[in-house]
């Protein structure tokens, strides 16, 4: 048999393929293109333009896909279009979010709203076609759907080669500028992460500048493990420790007197509520040996889940300096209070603390109801002295004096005043008539020891003194005035009845009894 004739196709009929094939590159190509030169939502309008442009289409849809959530991306129709139904995008895309349940295959519409999976190769001549939607995808990856609306005449004459080519392109496009998103919004948090640790290092700078230029040592302090985590640089300059050197161990370098305060504050600590400080005074150890005061505030930072305390915020003000004046101002208020307490002349108690003591005795004593006994002293013809020896002798005379009654003395609470002049009292808590009168008599003979020359004396040649002694047991009806009163009259007594003897006044208030040396 003859093979038939070989049928070359008619010039004009290969044109128009040749031409269709041509129109075909350069839609790909423009696509491409597009997909180069723009970004963000811009791509899918100028795709979608293009594609309705080049396929004369009525109208022409754009949907991406993620996550089987679609999202209308682009709509492109051209004016005055007449569309055989009235079927809107939306409608379309119920249509495709319900075959995505169970199927992701290209689908056809018809102008009665008849939805028929598209199959390539059948023969859809007989229908009159509304819509053909096309899934798009990147990887074999579905990204997105591709949806054409256009007149009978223009769908039949639709290369199906086409679609294909045409959608392949637009899921690469879809995918591309999903990438491009992804791309830009990794700038943009890159650039936001960079800004934030911009700031962030920038309010690191400005807490730990603040924290520098404190004068306060600034520390973190853990509960469970009793270790530092955090001290500012003026930990250092106060006491010459860096962090590292005491960090594990900061309570070996408090005075051992102080860590017992210290260690029950901190078990206080576990107590405070939000906001609450609470604060003590401590030694701590220069690393230089000597000793610093330091203020130590401390509240809660952190809180275990259970709310129980784990961290402290602590602040550690020096305050040396103002302990030492403190402590000077003491030591001044002592002096102040000694020197308004005491004779200038003999050292001893003067009369104002005099009765203020004799008050303190009275009221201990009145609950006690023990007596309180008093001795005055005159010294014997003391104007004659200080004529014949001059002042200065004289002053030397009652220094001497006062030192013979302070050694006469044997108790703490016994007090020596001098009460104006040559007299001097003798203060004797606690003390009976009878045990009072061996003062007097210590007082006697002590004088008599010193040998003090006294030429104009009718009683002796030597410096002698007058006793007279009163003793009280406290009670509403008496006072340190009267009691008194009683013992100058008893030293009275004693005057008149020659001087050098100890005269006492009877507890009944009437009269005297003398002891003569």
């Amino acid at each position: 048999m003859s093979e038939p004739p070989l049928k070359i196709p008619e010039p004009i009929a290969l044109q128009a393929v040749l031409d269709q094939h041509h129109h075909h590159l350069q839609l790909l190509q423009q696509m491409m293109v597009i997909v180069q030169q723009t970004s963000g939502e811009q791509v899918y309008q100028a795709i979608a333009q293009q594609i309705g442009t080049a396929l004369a289409a009525s109208r022409c849809l754009i949907w991406s896909n993620q996550a089987q959530k679609l999202k209308l991306q682009a709509v492109y129709q051209v004016e005055n279009c007449q569309l055989p139904c009235d079927v809107c995008p939306k409608q379309i895309q119920a249509c495709i979010e319900d075959r995505l349940s169970h199927s992701a295959n290209a689908f056809v519409i018809s102008v009665e709203g008849e939805i028929t999976d598209f199959q390539p190769g059948q023969n859809y001549e007989d229908k009159a076609f509304f819509c053909w939607v096309v899934p798009t995808y990147s990887r074999q990856q579905l990204n997105g759907w591709l949806g054409l609306q256009m007149a009978q005449a223009d769908w039949e004459a639709l290369p199906s080669q086409w679609i294909q080519d045409i959608t392949v392109q637009l899921g690469i496009a879809i995918a591309q500028n999903r990438l491009a998103d992804c791309e830009h919004r990794l700038k943009l948090s890159i650039i936001e992460r960079t800004q934030a640790e911009k700031a962030w290092q920038e309010s690191q700078r400005f807490i730990q500048n603040i924290t520098d230029a404190s004068t306060n040592i600034l520390y973190l302090y853990e509960l469970e493990g009793k270790y530092l985590t955090y001290a500012n640089q003026q930990l250092e300059k106060v006491l010459g420790y860096r962090l590292s050197e005491i960090q594990s161990h900061p309570t070996q370098i408090v005075h051992l007197q102080d860590l017992e305060r210290l260690n029950s504050q901190r078990q206080q600590s576990y107590a405070l509520q939000d906001g609450e400080v609470i604060e003590g005074e401590y030694r701590f150890r220069h690393s230089r040996g000597y000793w610093r005061w330091l203020l130590i505030r401390e509240t809660v930072y952190s809180r275990l889940p259970d709310g129980t305390p784990c961290q402290l915020m602590g602040t550690a003000t020096d305050i040396t300096a103002l302990k030492q004046t403190s402590s000077d101002l003491e030591k001044a208020n002592e002096t102040l209070k000694r020197i308004a307490a005491t004779d200038e002349l003999t050292q001893l108690a003067n009369r104002r603390y005099l009765i203020h003591y004799l008050a303190l005795q009275w009221q201990k004593l009145l609950e006690s109801q023990q007596p309180l006994t008093l001795i005055l002293c005159d010294v014997d013809y003391f104007k004659r002295y200080n004529d014949t020896y001059g002042h200065q002798c004289g002053d030397e005379c009652l220094r001497q004096v006062g030192l013979a009654l302070s050694t006469s003395v044997r108790r703490s609470s016994d007090l020596v005043a001098r009460y104006g002049g040559e007299e001097f009292v003798l203060v004797l808590p606690q003390t009976s008539l009878e045990a009072a009168g061996q003062v007097a008599k210590r007082v006697r003979h002590n004088i008599r020891q010193q040998a003090i020359e006294h030429r104009q004396s009718e009683v002796s040649p030597y410096l002698t003194v007058s006793l007279g002694i009163a003793s009280a047991i406290p009670d509403d009806l008496q006072t340190t005035e009267k009691l008194i009163a009683r013992a100058d009259q008893a030293l009275y007594a004693a005057k008149c009845q020659g001087r050098d003897r100890i005269c006492i006044a009877n507890p009944d208030g009437n009269g005297y009894s003398s002891i003569f040396p």
